[in-house]
């Protein structure tokens, strides 16, 4: 009797520390109630991994200028304006916002390894743990392919369904990354993919009549798309897939597995440790001269060359020069900003600062899909659906974009106050169970 009331007592408390982790551990709670162990992986003793709030920083800072670039690009199109590779030319800083792009695209494959990483923490001792893993990515991925796709038709055009936007790129990526995890390839086979994937990438464009199906310098069109009624065939879209849409796997799928390698190489290792070493030091030293030594390379190739900056330095389509040069960018940053973001925290302005960016980089799915709600809906209202048609000046623009940008944050806010989900929290609720 008294082995047996032993017994209930630790089964009770098992239960306890499961509804008290509730919230942050919602699979072990989900698996215990089926029957599986989850109690010691949920009680082991290795901490939970933090959020590294310096990457949290860099992508709210990314997203507030990717804020800013689509309203100057959407509203500030009208005749008479030079557009350069999807850019105007008279806003002098929009080129260099090609590396906005860059910079999610090799973060998302930092977020994918991160999470798979503390996946693997929360269901060390259950059953069949990476199969649960990869059916949980494969929801995601649905999840973000139909977001996208529900946010085109409201925001844009019903025809520009049928492009890969980035979250359609992101939901493609997270199934590649996943299944090379699951075979437990290395990181040397990832490097070597993300070359073949830029190698390829000009024969893929070719093969698939990329220029017959891009107009105004890279931008989809949808009279063009009227034109060719075969572009709406299962074929095509596979073509745009890989190699003919806004973010098609060749050669961007070569960013999200770089930035997945950094995170195994780099990111896991210092994670793992509570101070700093050697070793740590070294490969931080590696990646930043590997930035340096690809930036430098790729504009020695096009003065060495002859390239010309306008047609052969671009993102769309992504030529393997520019992308080698961007690249290197965001590892050199990836290794300077952290150091820069460590120096501020002695300033008690910047923690005001970091606190508002962090909500943009916490939410930057939110964002993406409100404000595009906020600027493209009113545009379409305008215009009668005719996108690009209203010519506002850039400055104003931009200063609708920071307008947009200030009442963001009490809208997260107030959306959890009331409890309405944002994008984050729908996809863990709809997803991650």
């Amino acid at each position: 009797r008294q082995s047996h009331r032993k017994s209930s007592r630790e089964d009770t408390a098992a239960a306890n520390r499961l509804r008290v982790l509730a919230p942050q551990h919602t699979l072990a709670t989900f698996y215990y109630s089926r029957g599986v162990n989850m109690t010691a992986s949920v009680s082991t003793t290795k901490k939970k991994q933090p959020r590294l709030e310096w990457l949290s920083l860099m992508k709210g800072v990314a997203a507030i200028v990717m804020v800013i670039a689509h309203f100057v690009q959407n509203l500030s199109i009208y005749p008479g304006v030079v557009v350069d590779k999807f850019y105007i030319r008279e806003t002098a800083w929009m080129p260099y916002v090609r590396i906005i792009p860059v910079f999610f695209c090799f973060v998302s494959g930092i977020s994918h390894r991160l999470w798979i990483a503390s996946m693997e923490t929360k269901l060390a001792n259950a059953d069949n743990a990476k199969d649960v893993i990869v059916k949980i990515s494969i929801r995601r991925a649905v999840f973000l392919y139909v977001f996208d796709h529900f946010g085109t038709c409201v925001c844009f055009q019903p025809s520009y369904v049928f492009d890969v936007d980035i979250m359609t790129f992101y939901a493609a990526s997270m199934l590649i990354l996943t299944t090379l995890w699951k075979v437990r390839t290395s990181n040397g086979w990832y490097l070597l993919l993300a070359l073949f994937w830029v190698a390829v990438a000009p024969w893929a464009r070719q093969v698939s009549r990329y220029d017959s199906f891009r107009a105004n310098d890279g931008a989809l069109e949808p009279p063009l798309l009227e034109e060719h009624g075969e572009y709406y065939r299962s074929l095509d879209l596979i073509r745009n897939l890989f190699a003919n849409g806004t973010f098609p796997l060749f050669p961007w799928m070569a960013l999200p597995l770089a930035g997945y390698v950094y995170t195994d190489v780099v990111l896991l290792p210092t994670m793992e440790e509570t101070t700093p070493t050697h070793s740590h030091a070294r490969s931080k030293c590696i990646v930043f001269g590997l930035g340096l030594c690809m930036i430098a390379g790729s504009f020695a190739t096009m003065v060495i060359t002859g390239m010309s900056w306008e047609d052969d330095f671009t993102i769309r389509p992504f030529t393997p020069v520019c992308q080698v040069a961007l690249l290197g960018y965001v590892l050199v940053l990836f290794i300077v900003i952290p150091l820069v973001i460590q120096f501020l925290h002695i300033n008690k302005t910047y923690a005001g600062i970091s606190n508002n960016i962090l909500v943009f980089g916490n939410h930057s799915l939110s964002l993406w899909a409100m404000h595009h709600a906020a600027h493209l809906v009113p545009l379409k209202i305008i215009t009668g659906g005719e996108l690009g048609a209203i010519g506002l000046e850039p400055d104003l623009s931009i200063k609708l974009a920071i307008l947009f940008l200030a009442i963001f944050p009490s809208v997260i806010t107030l959306m959890k106050r009331c409890g309405v989900p944002t994008a984050e929290s729908l996809m863990r609720w709809l997803c991650d169970m």
